[in-house]
């Protein structure tokens, strides 16, 4: 048998291991109770989970003890949210949770996973069970009213960490010896790492079950090491872990004991236990399987967001006035670009056949696109010329669904890989549709090159070139619309505003979406004193006041807002890049221009950022629940005021007719290709113009300032401040241009 076949039959020994729940219902019951807990943060610590840590003692599991037995020939028991969060925790150490039921009860309690069409029936028999045996003790406890003041990290008036108690009082029975406050502190950040949109979609579960499958099977051939999941694994071994006994069951029928989840370990420094026990699975991984273990949106996405400031009292706690926004949203679609994108991973490894007579000295591997993005170019590092060569170089990227697929040229060169006399050795496409079609998202293989002599024409003497690649895809999801604002011209009015006061001449922006057509025409006309601006949306149901710190001598950079009327579920506008925008490391200097919108809602009720917009620039990034319109309007004014406060100090940016605007699809659509952030990676500017290539495909809020007003306005390698401030549309540094 030779090392291919091996291979295939490990996977295959690895498929067959006897699971007996349905692990993809368990991981969305899973997902499903983590996105509750994350609605109620209340729950990761402090008193709301001490009392959580009581009900599942005292009260959960005595009523599964009893009543379990009669639940397993019927409906199951389901736990209310508070005891279903602890006792998730709990039996995220099997072996500890055995030893804990068996000391109290003596057997592991344990129910079945609920069918979601029994789950309203079974709950509701449940409460009733519970009622009759706990009278003073009710069924569900209303943890709503603790959002505001009973989170896990509090922000101070110092904008410092004050930590909530973590001890558990002493009329709290504490008969479960295992630290239950502490299993729930080590969890608190695991939603955040699953939470993308791609991971409840049934083909990524079906996916990490697939890979679930196989890291149990690596325990088989383990000689010790400390193996490490990727997150959609990970997800999986959580979802087994919450039927115990099956899991107790399957553990001892494949490994013949039960394996143990550790999740002490969080330190990811080089050299460190987790840094290295990732390492040693990815190579027995491949050793076994012969597939690369790194998965498209499956890693470490970094540390979490923290809150930038606690949530606003809602002034409409019903959230009755929502018409007019929920209205705009269904709106919107009908006449903007949906944009859909999957994340790819793809590990270039080597290659093999290739002919060295002739060859130039060194060889790299290009990267292009199928469609849209025509000047995208991204190249492996330069490896001497051999008939097999290897790179081993990991790619990850975000692509939108219409780049249809990646083109892998490899290249011959002399003068390095920016040269224009290198060599095209030979192509091949490899398409999203590939990497869909698979069952688990990804493909190992040899990659056959169209055969080519060193005129250009092709050969059937030559041994077929081919590359050794890996490459992973999510499922596709909706992706957030991006939009970009330049100046038009003032006198080209729709008739709607006319110039009423000669002090606050009108303004009109043309707002183009990523491929450059015209989505919106906006005029706006301020009114206010020369420390704010006063403006009215909605026919005066929204005022909107920015205003000018007269003490900060950069207010420029960080302008101050009030938001007030009803917009649906409430908003806050705050200066500078947060939450899922984050750059960890980032200047002040950097932060300049930057809102981020953060929407209070009941699925969010400590906040989602829902647009980014840059008031110099002109560029926004809003997501598909939030209003397009609104977003526009904001970034329009706050930007204008910002202007108009600051005076004469910016050049008058260029203005363009809107008449003779033609708006048509740029061949390279903007956002089409889009290199992945590192993990906790920081803001460093000169390691970003190192690599100065690649640039254009950051995100757009990652890019230094100047460098993306050049790449849409006018392309130069890089622009002065002059040119950057006269070409980038809407303008709020205020220093004065050299």
């Amino acid at each position: 048998m030779d090392e291919e076949q091996v291979l295939v039959r490990n996977w295959k020994a690895a498929q067959a291991l006897p699971i007996s729940i349905d692990l993809i219902a368990a991981a969305k019951q899973e997902l499903d109770l983590l996105a509750q807990v994350d609605r109620h943060p209340c729950l990761y610590g402090g008193p709301v989970l001490l009392r959580a840590i009581e009900r599942y003692e005292n009260f959960w599991l005595p009523l599964l003890d009893s009543e379990g037995k009669v639940a397993e020939e019927g409906l199951p028991l389901i736990p209310p949210l508070d005891c279903d969060w602890v006792w998730h925790c709990h039996r995220l150490n099997p072996v500890q949770y055995a030893k804990d039921c068996d000391k109290l009860y003596g057997r592991i309690l344990d129910t079945p996973v609920v069918n979601p069409a029994e789950r309203e029936t079974a709950t509701d028999a449940t409460r009733t069970l519970w009622q009759s045996k706990f009278q003073d003790e009710p069924y569900e406890v209303d943890i709503s009213e603790a959002r505001d003041a009973l989170v896990v990290q509090k922000q101070d008036c110092d904008g410092g960490n004050e930590a909530l108690p973590t001890v558990i009082p002493s009329n709290v029975a504490n008969r479960i010896t295992y630290n239950l406050v502490d299993a729930v502190s080590r969890q608190k950040s695991f939603y955040y790492q699953v939470s993308q949109p791609h991971v409840v979609q049934n083909q990524f579960l079906q996916s990490a079950a697939q890979r679930y499958k196989g890291f149990l099977y690596l325990f088989t051939r383990n000689n010790g090491t400390f193996l490490v999941p990727t997150y959609d694994v990970d997800i999986m071994w959580h979802a087994h872990q919450r039927s115990a006994t099956a899991y107790s069951r399957d553990c001892i029928s494949i490994l013949k004991w039960v394996l143990e989840h550790d999740d002490t370990d969080s330190d990811r420094g080089e050299g460190q236990k987790l840094n290295t026990g990732f390492k040693d699975t990815c190579k027995l991984w491949e050793n076994t399987y012969g597939t690369i273990y790194v998965k498209a949106g499956a890693m470490y996405r970094g540390d979490q967001p923290l809150l930038a400031q606690p949530p606003p009292v809602l002034e409409d706690p019903d959230f009755t006035n929502r018409k007019l926004v929920c209205l705009e949203q269904q709106q919107q679609h009908s006449y903007l670009t949906e944009r859909r994108t999957v994340q790819v991973c793809l590990v270039l490894i080597g290659a093999r056949n290739v002919p060295t007579r002739q060859t130039e000295p060194t060889l790299f591997v290009r990267l292009k696109v199928l469609n849209k993005c025509k000047s995208f170019e991204l190249d492996t590092y330069e490896v001497p010329t051999s008939s097999d060569p290897v790179w081993r170089r990991v790619f990850m990227m975000r692509f939108e669904v219409g780049t249809e697929g990646l083109i892998l040229q490899l290249h011959s060169s002399r003068m390095g890989m920016f040269s224009s006399g290198s060599k095209l050795l030979g192509e091949a496409n490899l398409t999203w549709a590939t990497l869909l079609a698979s069952p688990s998202l990804s493909i190992r293989t040899w990659l056959p090159l169209s055969k080519r002599n060193f005129f250009g024409i092709s050969s059937s003497a030559q041994a077929t070139i081919e590359l050794d690649i890996s490459a992973s895809v999510t499922p596709p999801v909706i992706a957030p619309y991006l939009l970009r604002a330049v100046k038009a011209q003032d006198n080209d009015l729709h008739g709607s505003l006319q110039k009423t006061q000669e002090n606050h001449p009108l303004t009109s922006r043309i707002v183009l979406d990523h491929a450059d057509r015209e989505i919106f025409f906006v005029q706006a006309q301020s009114a206010g004193n020369a420390n704010a601006r006063q403006w009215a949306l909605y026919d005066g149901g929204v005022q909107l006041t920015v205003v000018k710190n007269s003490q900060d001598d950069q207010w420029h950079l960080r302008p101050e807002f009030k938001l007030q009327g009803y917009l649906g579920f409430p908003v806050r506008l705050l200066a500078g890049r947060k939450l899922d925008y984050e750059v960890k490391g980032a200047t002040v200097e950097e932060e300049a221009g930057f809102v981020t919108v953060i929407r209070y809602t009941l699925d969010y009720p400590l906040g989602k950022s829902t647009a980014l917009f840059n008031t110099r620039s002109g560029a926004m990034e809003v997501t598909a629940e939030e209003s397009v319109p609104l977003v526009v309007l904001l970034s329009t004014i706050i930007s204008i005021s910002v202007v108009d406060m600051l005076g004469t100090t910016i050049p008058s940016p260029p203005k363009i007719s809107r008449t003779n605007f033609k708006g048509k699809p740029n061949r390279n659509e903007w956002g089409s290709v889009v290199m992945e952030r590192a993990g906790n990676e920081k803001s460093d500017l000169a390691q970003k113009l190192a690599n100065y290539n690649l640039l254009n495909y950051q995100f757009w809020w990652d890019m230094p300032f100047l460098y993306w007003c050049a790449s849409f306005y006018s392309n130069p390698l890089i622009l002065s401040y002059r040119q950057a401030y006269e070409q980038g549309a809407l303008l709020g540094d205020g220093r004065t241009a050299n």
